[in-house]
């Protein structure tokens, strides 16, 4: 794959919360060229497997609590940019190693003045240590072939700033993007394109001018900023995390148009409910409307549906999935819901590789079945016994979780049995994958 040449293009900057994959597919369907992602910190991806999910075609980077950390699509594999936060190099370099072949392009975070941040090393803490600087992109460039770039403030003194561009631009990266603003100044304060315009004209990689939010409000505007600061592209933040459809060529969309297919991509991709309703929100943009007080009132994934009418879209995506779409023990959700990290296996039947894979018809928890029905024989107790009558060591449990979700995986014998069924609690997710593996040992199995 080419890399980028970072001439005028119109980049989406990376931003916390919302540079996940639904709002990123949402700004190249707009007409943005690259797409950063939110940034992650390194030891996080470090910590991560990668998971084809052939539920929605993606591939998944899944923490070991369960927790996917970041989600890709092949509709944004040859134009998303990864950005990371680190302070160590060889971390920095094992993750540009392992994350490879999944994206486009590796971005260093230089210049995120947050306390969580900074106080790790990372970011603008990196804008006092040159050295370490070098190292970071230098060995992330020795084993990375895609697109590399970091993004820097300026630092006070503008000779200062000089010298550490220069210096990164021995390093082998392809572009450099520049905030034309220090550590301590805030958007209130003026973005200075005449030193990113200084900068522009001093190395000779392209640069990306970032920080002119303020200045715009329309697709021509993206141009003149260009131009204000001297440089080959233009990242945005604050401007499209608003309106999005500032990318377009075409003229600018209605509020709720732009709602609406962020919605349908954040349904389509599994958002969960807190991401959405952040995104949302600042495309909404007033609030204080008997509907934004009505949205900020909501409490679940599928209120928010219901206020964009997209319910019955949203319950019709998730019957497919083999969930219930009233169970709220979905919502912050973010947890492994398909069965297999390699391929999609049809439900209640057994694979080559001894995976059995079912849900429970009824989605209330198993244990308030089992109170119901004034029965104490727990589903554990009783595949205990049936163990100990078939000769077979007692059955293993495995659980992931994610987004105050769990969900779990009993092996017995050289078949493993799991829930599709997220719940609330870890004994409940026991319950429910126990049962599993219950109605397939036993015939006529029920609670």
């Amino acid at each position: 794959m080419k890399r980028f040449k970072y001439d005028n293009d119109v980049i989406l900057a990376p931003m916390v919360r919302m540079g996940t994959l639904p709002f990123r597919l949402l700004c190249l369907d707009y007409g943005c060229d690259i797409a950063y992602s939110e940034e992650i910190v390194d030891t996080k991806l470090l910590q991560c497997r990668r998971v084809e999910n052939p539920v929605f075609g993606t591939i998944d980077y899944v923490h070991t609590d369960g927790e996917i950390i970041f989600r890709t699509h092949p509709d944004e594999a040859e134009r998303v940019v990864l950005q990371i936060g680190t302070a160590v190099p060889e971390q920095a370099a094992a993750v540009a190693a392992m994350m490879e072949r999944d994206i486009a392009g590796l971005d260093i975070n230089m210049g995120c003045p947050k306390d969580y941040s900074v106080k790790g090393g990372m970011g603008a803490a990196l804008l006092k240590n040159p050295e370490l600087i070098e190292q970071i992109l230098r060995q992330c460039r020795a084993v990375f072939s895609k697109s590399l770039t970091c993004k820097i403030r300026l630092l006070p003194r503008m000779e200062d700033t000089l010298e550490l561009v220069k210096r990164i631009e021995t390093t082998g990266v392809d572009a450099l993007a520049v905030h034309g603003r220090t550590k301590e100044e805030r958007p209130r304060h003026v973005n200075n394109c005449e030193a990113i315009r200084i900068i522009a004209s001093t190395i000779s990689i392209p640069v990306i001018a970032n920080g002119g939010s303020a200045d715009v409000h329309s697709y021509e505007d993206i141009e003149k900023f260009r131009l204000a600061c001297g440089a080959s592209s233009v990242m945005l933040a604050r401007a499209v995390q608003r309106n999005p459809s500032l990318f377009r060529k075409e003229g600018q969309l209605p509020r709720e148009q732009m709602i609406s297919d962020y919605m349908k991509k954040a349904i389509d991709f599994d958002c969960s409910y807190r991401n959405t309703k952040y995104a949302i929100q600042q495309l909404f943009g007033d609030t204080s409307t008997p509907r934004g007080q009505q949205f900020l009132a909501t409490r679940d994934f599928r209120e928010i549906c219901e206020i964009f009418h997209y319910e019955k879209y949203y319950d019709e995506q998730i019957r497919l999935r083999g969930r219930d779409p009233n169970d709220q023990s979905l919502e912050d959700r973010g947890a492994i819901i398909y069965a297999s990290p390699t391929e999609k296996r049809p439900r209640d039947q057994c694979s080559e590789d001894g995976l059995i894979v079912s849900e429970s018809l009824d989605y209330s928890p198993i244990s308030k079945r089992l109170k119901r029905a004034n029965n104490t024989h727990t589903p554990k107790s009783r595949l205990l016994e049936w163990c100990v009558g078939h000769g077979i060591d007692s059955a293993s449990y495995e659980f992931t979780y994610a987004g105050r979700a769990f969900c779990g995986s009993v092996t017995v014998g050289k078949k493993t049995y799991t829930s599709t069924v997220p719940h609330r609690s870890k004994k409940d997710a026991e319950h429910a994958c126990t049962v599993v593996a219950l109605k397939h040992l036993i015939p006529g199995f029920e609670i």
